[in-house]
């Protein structure tokens, strides 16, 4: 194996402790006993909430059974690699990969060159005594941590099989300003699980109902370095072999963490639903190291991420940078791309997404990132281009996400006008013009859909949408944020 430089901070102003960066500002942390609502964002050094260990190439995370090698995806991202949120996604995904190359697994059945070692073709899976071992943990990032939400999010369906059960649970807290959500959780420790119990709240090993809020009243309040629960293991058993696993979703060679986080600045968060990338608080440092994890991954000729049939060269590269935005404002509606530039349908105020065909449409508009390191203008339409769109869920195209760069003009009106877009994934090139309105008095965004053409030739442009137009949910359709945030487009 390589020999790989670890970053180890050793400026005297942070102290470097179970992987976490503290400040010895004064206000709170640091082993002070100041309730966590007394202090605030400028009186710590906020970093990630595990033990890991981080060079210019790689972020890998401590468990019992080693060290796991950890692939982080831009905060902010619309595009499959980094997430299945097309409309935008305001955290960062991370996936802790069990092994790190496919020779740690167990031989299973041979199709490939070398018996008895696990190759690309192969059936092989890992022991579940094995990932028993390599559960990572997350753990308060500082003392006077506030846990102020514990509860079963859901019934993972996909994981009815799973040695670890199909709950999934949810936990919040608060810390000198922060608010930390961990999401997509297998369960709460066993440290979170004593105090919830002595702090007189439900046994979550007894109570599961979804939804439910254990922590009916004061906080329950974790000290630094204490575990605080684990993230889901996506896996599934290989068939005809008891007892092994492979992975499962976004990556079905290896089992693999499902790391989904925030940290918010609540002060922010009050100021029309304000959010900056977690990556954004973080030295410049560490902000470069970690975008060096991703291009690493992207040119590993092996990557378990980027080696899959669904993922677009043309659709990675374009936003592979650490953040893709610095500043998004959940309730921006100043122009197309205010938010992180996704619309969902609303037909009337109470719908949801994904809860109600009323509101089953999503439209996205994002930036290319021009500046990213593995950016590529060869493949665009043209150099001049700078917009993607995505459609989930539309009349025409009823099932999955759809993306399309936008040819022209190379840069949209911000609240009114048309565009012509070339659908490219999945599928071939179609092309369809649409007409929009940004209605800032009702909150709405008015898309009136053309026609879709195999040949650009041929597209006919609608006219642009009014105030007075009305919705119909197939030729024009009316997006909004609102609808956006309180349904799929949450922060987990």
């Amino acid at each position: 194996m390589k020999s790989i430089a670890w970053h180890m901070p050793v400026s005297p102003l942070y102290i470097f402790l179970a992987g976490v960066i503290i400040t010895t500002l004064g206000g709170c942390g640091g082993g002070s006993s100041s309730p966590s609502s007394q202090c605030k964002p400028s009186d710590i050094q906020i970093d990630f909430p595990v033990n890991y260990l981080l060079s210019s190439t790689e972020l890998r995370i401590q468990t019992t059974g080693g060290y796991l090698k950890t692939l982080i995806g831009p905060w902010g991202a619309h595009v499959p690699a980094y997430t299945g949120h097309a409309e935008g996604d305001a955290k960062s995904n991370w996936m802790a990969l069990l092994v790190s190359n496919r020779s740690e697994l167990t031989e299973l059945k041979n199709y490939g060159l070398i018996p008895g070692t696990c190759e690309k073709g192969d059936v092989c899976g890992l022991p579940l005594s094995v990932i028993q071992l390599r559960i990572p943990t997350y753990i308060s990032p500082n003392d006077d941590f506030e846990v102020s939400e514990v509860y079963v999010e859901a019934i993972d369906a996909s994981a009815t099989t799973s040695p670890f059960g199909n709950r999934q649970w949810h936990v919040n807290g608060t810390l000198c300003g922060y608010r930390l959500s961990f999401g997509h959780l297998q369960g709460v420790s066993e440290t979170l699980r004593q105090k919830i119990i002595s702090s007189g709240y439900s046994d979550p090993n007894l109570d599961t109902t979804v939804g439910k809020n254990l922590i009916t009243g004061a906080p329950v309040i974790l000290n630094m370095g204490d575990e605080i629960a684990q993230p889901q293991i996506r896996m599934t058993e290989v068939p005809g072999y008891p007892g092994y696993y492979t992975g499962w979703g976004s990556i079905e060679a290896v089992p693999w963490a499902q790391m989904e986080y925030t940290i918010n600045d609540m002060n922010l968060e009050a100021k029309e639903g304000g959010e900056i990338p977690m990556y954004h608080l973080l030295p410049q440092s560490i902000q470069d190291k970690l975008l060096g994890t991703i291009v690493a991954d992207f040119n590993d000729p092996d990557s378990f991420r980027f080696d899959q049939p669904w993922i677009s060269a043309w659709l990675a590269r374009s936003e592979l940078v650490l953040y893709t935005r610095p500043l998004v404002k959940r309730y921006d509606y100043s122009s197309i791309y205010a938010g992180l530039g996704g619309w969902w349908e609303r037909s009337d105020t109470t719908c949801l997404p994904y809860k109600d065909p009323k509101c089953d449409q999503m439209f996205s508009i994002f930036k290319i990132q021009k500046g990213g390191p593995v950016y590529d203008p060869s493949f665009y339409y043209s150099p001049e281009q700078n917009y993607i769109v995505a459609i989930e869920g539309t009349p025409a195209k009823p099932y999955g996400e759809y993306f399309g760069d936008v040819i022209s003009p190379v840069s949209p009106g911000s609240t009114s006008g048309t565009m012509v877009i070339r659908w490219r994934e999945p599928g071939g090139n179609l092309f369809q013009a649409i007409a929009y309105y940004l209605d800032p008095a009702v909150k709405l965004l008015k898309i009136r859909w053309g026609i879709t053409v195999p040949d650009l030739n041929n597209v006919v442009t609608p006219t642009v949408p009014t105030n007075t137009d009305v919705c119909n949910g197939t030729t024009l359709t009316c997006q909004s944020h609102d609808t956006y945030w309180t349904g799929k487009g949450g922060p987990l």
